[in-house]
């Protein structure tokens, strides 16, 4: 059963004064949620502490991929979220005369999901908040983490009712702690982790969200882009949500930008060359935001570990802060659950940082060069390339993301790996028994080896079959032949995978990105050798019954 602790009113405490658990997360924004609601479903107890007394109430982020997307498919919750968000179809860059300089069509991400979807953060937290209760999340709200200190066995994090109100402080004794505290973490901070600028200027971002009277009233707002004026870019979206949108106004820092967008009038302003006026609903959200291009200069200490921003910062052209995020809970929650269950040792946390770091650093330099075709200012401020905005110099935010790093990959540090292998997983649609859905749906989370064709067990030997039962790793045959002791693919999207890749198996981890890939079915065992070189090297305890060497 769930619980929340708040304070009631002056005096009345419900503040716990000791609490022990597995995992203690400080933060409880989207990444830090989900990050609880992933290690509640392993079936771990976590405890979360947030400094304020209720969750923020307005949107910071309006856009997550279809990678995303796949996390909440794995805790249950994705046909909920996909009711509440609206795909974003296309893409437009426009000039201040409404010339379209570049336009992207989206589409399918390969994860099952459409590759971009523009939501209303509230609406969506509701929904991973109340899945991680169900789960079993302990929320503790109106707390403030004042220390942390480790020993060999565990953390001890100290935390304080925010108002200051008498009383002892709680102590949370866990076996980690997470910081998804945000960009100021305490968490950082107190590990005495310093951030690395990335070199980016500081941007000031507007965030405008409109209410409709009526949402399904039609406006001179384009889906999704940027419009472009000088040194100021405008973002927009059509559909935050089934009643919003969003109008963002960056621009970069001097002495007068605060007072220019704290002013209402200039809201309104932006809004008006969308069709937006006041007789037609509300300005529900009016704030200004400041953003960086930083990467914390370790992500782990120890038991304390940084996700999200209080890892990694982003300017917001290419809306991947949020995703980045909550890749980062993907990738650490398999790679916790596994230390704590004593299948791997610490060591194993190690390539959290090596894999994701590399990664999140890739996008956001991706980003950073987005930003200096659009503000050629901010790349003059920052001594970066930048040419002119014309059709198809314009990045695909979706396009060519960059491998996870070194770590329990094949290859890892590669540069000639297929590109399949340290990438998101295809996903897509199968039968089986009169059923279709997404492939994942009729798994279990976890290890799974996807093949074009039947892997008999007298291809494996003792270690192998050893190997498959230590990890729980499902083996899934999929064919576009008809017949009952496999899935059918549906669209043809593995058989199109397989063909293109030359590959006939793939080894899936439990965050849904490729291990590795087999050329053919008989290679299917060094692959399995392979997983199991790689997962031992990184702290992975296999049991007695697995030979050292082969």
């Amino acid at each position: 059963m769930s619980h929340q602790h708040t304070l009631a009113g002056a005096g009345a405490r419900v503040l716990p004064e000791n609490v022990q658990c597995d995992v203690a997360i400080v933060g409880y924004g989207p990444v830090g949620m989900t990050a609880a609601a992933l290690l509640a479903a392993a079936g771990h107890r976590v405890v979360v502490v947030e400094r304020f007394p209720q969750r923020y109430d307005k949107p910071r982020a309006g856009h997550f991929d279809g990678e995303t997307m796949r996390t909440f498919q794995q805790l249950g919750i994705a046909r909920e979220v996909e009711l509440l968000v609206r795909r974003m179809n296309s893409y437009e860059a426009v000039s201040s005369t409404n010339e379209v300089l570049a336009a992207l069509k989206d589409g399918d991400a390969g994860s099952g999901w459409h590759k971009s979807y523009l939501f209303h953060q509230p609406e969506v937290e509701d929904v991973i908040d109340a899945r991680g209760r169900d789960l079993g999340v302990e929320v503790i709200m109106n707390a403030t983490a004042v220390d942390i200190a480790q020993s060999g066995d565990g953390v001890r994090l100290v935390v304080r009712d925010s108002d200051g109100l008498d009383g002892a402080d709680c102590t949370i004794e866990a076996q980690f702690v997470l910081g998804a505290d945000g960009s100021n973490s305490f968490v950082r901070q107190n590990a005495g982790i310093a951030k690395q600028d990335l070199g980016f200027p500081a941007l000031a971002d507007l965030a405008i969200d409109f209410e409709y009277d009526d949402p399904d009233v039609e406006v001179p707002l384009g889906e999704s882009g940027h419009l472009i004026e000088d040194d100021v870019i405008v973002t927009f979206g059509r559909w935050t949500g089934g009643r919003i949108s969003r109008v963002e106004v960056c621009k970069l820092g001097d002495e007068g930008t605060r007072a220019y967008l704290e002013d209402e009038g200039t809201a309104w302003t932006f809004l008006a060359k969308f069709g937006l006026k006041p007789v037609m609903g509300r300005i529900v959200r009016n704030s200004i935001y400041t953003f960086e291009c930083t990467v914390a200069e370790r992500w782990r200490d120890g038991r304390v570990l940084l996700i999200g921003d209080a890892a990694h910062t982003t300017v917001p052209f290419m809306g991947q802060g949020v995703c980045a995020g909550i890749r980062d809970a993907a990738n650490l929650s398999w790679k916790l659950d596994a230390v704590l269950r004593g299948q791997a040792d610490q060591t194993l946390l190690d390539t959290y940082e090596s894999e994701r770091s590399s990664h999140a650093v890739g996008i956001i330099r991706m980003a950073m060069a987005m930003g200096s075709m659009v503000i050629p200012a901010a790349a003059a401020a920052a001594d970066l390339q930048h040419g002119q905005l014309q059709g198809s110099d314009m990045p695909d935010p979706g396009a060519a993301f960059p491998r996870i790093g070194a770590g329990v990959v094949r290859n890892g540090d590669d540069p000639a790996a297929i590109p399949a292998e340290g990438r998101p997983a295809l996903q897509a649609r199968v039968g089986r028994e009169g059923r279709v859905d997404l492939l994942e749906e009729f798994l279990q989370p976890g290890w799974k080896l996807i093949t074009r064709h039947p892997v008999p067990d007298s291809m494996l030997d003792q270690d192998q079959r050893f190997l498959i039962e230590e990890l729980g790793l499902q083996r899934v045959h999929v064919s576009r032949a008809a017949g009952p002791n496999h899935y059918v693919d549906i669209d043809g999207d593995y058989d199109t995978w397989f063909q293109a890749t030359g590959r006939r198996a793939f080894l899936v981890r439990p965050d849904h990105y490729v291990f590795g890939a087999a050329a053919t079915i008989e290679d299917v065992p060094d692959l399995l050798d392979t997983l199991k070189d790689a997962l031992t090297s990184h702290g992975w305890v296999l049991g007695d019954r697995l030979a050292t060497q082969h």
